[in-house]
Order: C-alpha cells, then sequence, then structure tokens
C-alpha cells in the first residue's frame, strides 16, 4: 500500500495538469496510468495481503466469472453506482476519458497481466 502511494505521488509530481494538453497526450497518459494502476492491482490481488473490500470484491468475481468477465462486470458495476449517485445529485463529476479508458480497456490488461506477466511469477 505504501508503494502503491509512492508511485501515484510520483505520477502525479511527473504528469502535467491534462487539461492544457491536446488529447492525444491526454489519451498517452492516461493509458500509460491505465497500466500502471491495473499491474499494481494484479500484483495485490495475487499477493492477496491487506487487500480493500472492493479489492476481495473483484478478486471474487474474478475466480467465479474469470479475469477478464470479472474485471469488465466489477469496474461497470462500481461506475454504474457512480452515475446512479451523480444524478441522484444532479451533477456527474470525474468522469472523463481516464474512465472510458478504464472501463473499455481494463478486463483485456488485466488478463494480460494475469496470464502473461504474472502466470510466472511465484506469490508464496
Amino acid at each position: 500500500m505504501i508503494g502503491f502511494s509512492i508511485f501515484t505521488s510520483i505520477f502525479m509530481k511527473i504528469v502535467p495538469d491534462l487539461e492544457y494538453l491536446n488529447y492525444v497526450y491526454r489519451a498517452i497518459i492516461n493509458i500509460f496510468g491505465l497500466f500502471i494502476l491495473l499491474f499494481g492491482i494484479a500484483v495485490h490481488l495475487k499477493v492477496n495481503i491487506a487487500v480493500h473490500p472492493m479489492d476481495v470484491y473483484l478478486y471474487v468475481i474474478q475466480k467465479k466469472i474469470g479475469v477478464l468477465k470479472g474485471t469488465y462486470f466489477c469496474y461497470f458495476s462500481g461506475f454504474s453506482v457512480a452515475i446512479i449517485f451523480g444524478l441522484l445529485n444532479n451533477e456527474l463529476l470525474g468522469i472523463g476519458l481516464g474512465t472510458a479508458f478504464t472501463l473499455l480497456l481494463s478486463g483485456l490488461i488485466m488478463k494480460f497481466y494475469n496470464s502473461i506477466v504474472l502466470s510466472h511469477w511465484n506469490f508464496k
């Protein structure tokens, strides 16, 4: 958890304010950040120490219906809750390019990490 926090802080200091960049740079930075974030989540789920309740939810659903479908199911269910509460509050905040990339690519990236990268690592 400390490592994740440190890398997030470093990433935020390196990345400029995205508001002033054109969409191509925003997309590249968002995808790069998504790969880093999902790698951290994939490793965190494999290590299975100090997991957050939403991590447990993701882990269990991935085990039940597979990494690809499970990741999409969990992320879309969380997104749906955010949309519902946003609509109830009459405003949708924090939904942008990064959210779209996360919803579209998270399952594929997580499956890649689990089947190709992390399958060779020993976590015992």
